[in-house]
């Protein structure tokens, strides 16, 4: 969404953009609106915002303004505060504002269930981190999770049918499961000890599917819990974040 650029040039602006991500605490992909939506929540009250003469607005009163040509003319000259002005903008932002007004945003709900039973414990959320394994950073693409028992049934998010069962997909997935559901979705199961189902079956929400364990590269025993848009994504992009379908 945005081109985020360090000021001295020492670095590139994506490097810049996750830098700035990490120190703001945000986990989500950096390449999605989610990510970026949230940096800029942050970034703005913690150092980026700065009212100037022409635009007195604080980040709070900004916040609250309905007139777009204004608030346009305000982040330009408050967020931004680019050498010269760029009144094409408000007409940009008139016409983006007129195609996102009336879209209704999906509940994300989805009547998915979470994949093991409770107490559940989040020990790596999805987003960027520090390896467990090989010590360096990497886009972790899923949630994993823990219950206190190392072999607890991994159970089907929601209905679907198996498209992926066994240790075939990836070597660092170990026994990995993958259902394709009816909204286009596909939810991920890796690490398993044992698997209970074969590719085209057809599986009901809360079906037991099979066993967590530590197959693959792992430190312990946890389910890897996966939402994707492909089957193979193409990129970090297609995850999903499992919190925007089920409260943990």
């Amino acid at each position: 969404v945005w081109q985020w650029t360090d000021s001295s040039g020492a670095s590139s602006g994506r490097v810049y953009m996750i830098n700035l991500m990490t120190r703001a605490g945000v986990t989500d992909n950096p390449d999605t609106i989610t990510a970026q939506f949230k940096l800029l929540m942050w970034h703005s009250p913690n150092g980026q915002w700065i009212a100037t003469s022409s635009y007195p607005y604080s980040w709070t009163q900004f916040m609250t303004l309905t007139n777009i040509n204004t608030a346009t003319q305000a982040f330009v000259a408050n967020f931004e505060r680019p050498l010269n002005g760029h009144p094409e903008r408000i007409t940009w932002a008139q016409e983006w504002y007129n195609k996102f007004v009336n879209l209704e945003i999906p509940s994300g709900s989805g009547g998915y269930i979470a994949p093991i039973s409770s107490p559940i414990t989040v020990t790596s959320e999805m987003g960027w981190r520090t390896s467990p394994i090989t010590g360096a950073q990497e886009f972790h693409n899923a949630m994993d999770l823990v219950n206190g028992n190392p072999t607890t049934p991994i159970l089907a998010s929601n209905d679907g049918q198996v498209v992926q069962a066994g240790s075939n997909y990836y070597d660092w997935y170990g026994n990995y499961t993958v259902i394709k559901h009816a909204d286009g979705l596909y939810t991920g199961y890796a690490h398993q000890s044992r698997i209970d189902v074969s590719v085209g079956q057809n599986v009901k929400k809360g079906q037991q599917i099979g066993l967590m364990g530590a197959t693959g590269p792992v430190t312990g025993p946890h389910l890897h819990f996966q939402f994707m848009d492909q089957y193979w994504p193409s990129s970090s992009a297609h995850f999903k974040n499992p919190r925007d379908y089920i409260k943990f």
